[in-house]
């Protein structure tokens, strides 16, 4: 009898963490959940499979390009399923960025995300990184992107970061010291006079000088969801998804939703207890 109890308790995380499950390949956002609005991009990462990223947003599927600036002898990232943990409480897919020698996973869209008309934005990334000394993008575009992300930046080796701009175009970067080999959920919020980071559905940091006009102002070419627009600076991380919302500045209640659940925004209306 005591066997069996201390088994139940040993099991019980790992019943409970995998109740949570990525929607299967093909799933549609339910556009009545509250996360869904202003969702201009989700790629959820749920293929399991193949060389092709559905944008669940966009409905629109997605290439791994060799481009200008990708590793030599580069391969499509690789697929495996990440085994339910304490900081990966989910089941499902995910791929690996091959040790940052993976082909770019590029949107075929021409058209910015975040355009100038935004009354702000937000924009998330769940990645495990693998490396604490190599700078990386997470998601970048061809040109200067509004919703870049780092690994690495410069002076700053184990930081997670990103960019922001003030009233004078200098650039803001917010930054986390990130745990190696375990999975995160870093989301940003951008509006006029306040950007914030998120970890895990906690504030991590914040500005009150970001100009939301300057912050918008330079986006050129088609997102990379997994280094630069131009295939460089590939990073050293297994991800698991990718979500990008227009016109909608997700308040910390809301983090915290999305640390609970990533892909609440798939679920019917009911099966979702918004967090407070």
């Amino acid at each position: 009898m005591i066997r069996i109890s201390l088994l139940c308790w040993i099991l019980l995380p790992t019943l409970v963490f995998a109740q949570i499950q990525k929607p299967p390949a093909g799933s549609q956002i339910n556009w009545k959940q509250p996360l869904s609005t202003g969702l201009v991009s989700l790629v959820p990462v749920n293929e399991g499979s193949g060389s092709t990223f559905y944008d669940a947003a966009t409905q629109k599927t997605y290439p791994t390009l060799v481009l200008a600036g990708t590793p030599a002898n580069a391969r499509p990232p690789a697929w495996f399923t990440p085994p339910v943990t304490a900081d990966y409480p989910w089941s499902g897919p995910a791929i690996s960025n091959n040790g940052a020698t993976a082909q770019a996973i590029q949107c075929t869209l021409l058209t910015q995300f975040i355009p100038t008309t935004s009354t702000g934005y937000s924009y998330a990334v769940l990645v495990e990184m693998l490396s604490s000394s190599a700078l990386g993008r997470l998601m970048d575009g061809t040109g200067a992107a509004v919703i870049t992300m780092y690994q690495n930046i410069p002076r700053h080796l184990g930081d997670v970061s990103t960019t922001w701009r003030n009233a004078k175009d200098i650039a803001v970067l917010p930054r986390y010291a990130y745990p190696v080999n375990q999975w995160i959920l870093v989301l940003c919020t951008v509006q006029d006079g306040l950007g914030v980071m998120y970890v895990n559905g906690v504030e991590v940091a914040r500005d009150t000088t970001v100009n939301l006009a300057q912050s918008v102002a330079k986006q050129t070419g088609q997102l990379s969801y997994n280094t630069t627009g131009n295939g460089s600076m590939m990073c050293n991380a297994n991800f698991s998804s990718w979500w990008v919302w227009n016109n909608r500045v997700l308040t910390a209640p809301e983090a915290a939703q999305m640390d609970a659940d990533p892909w609440a925004m798939f679920r019917p209306t009911a099966a979702v207890k918004p967090v407070k």
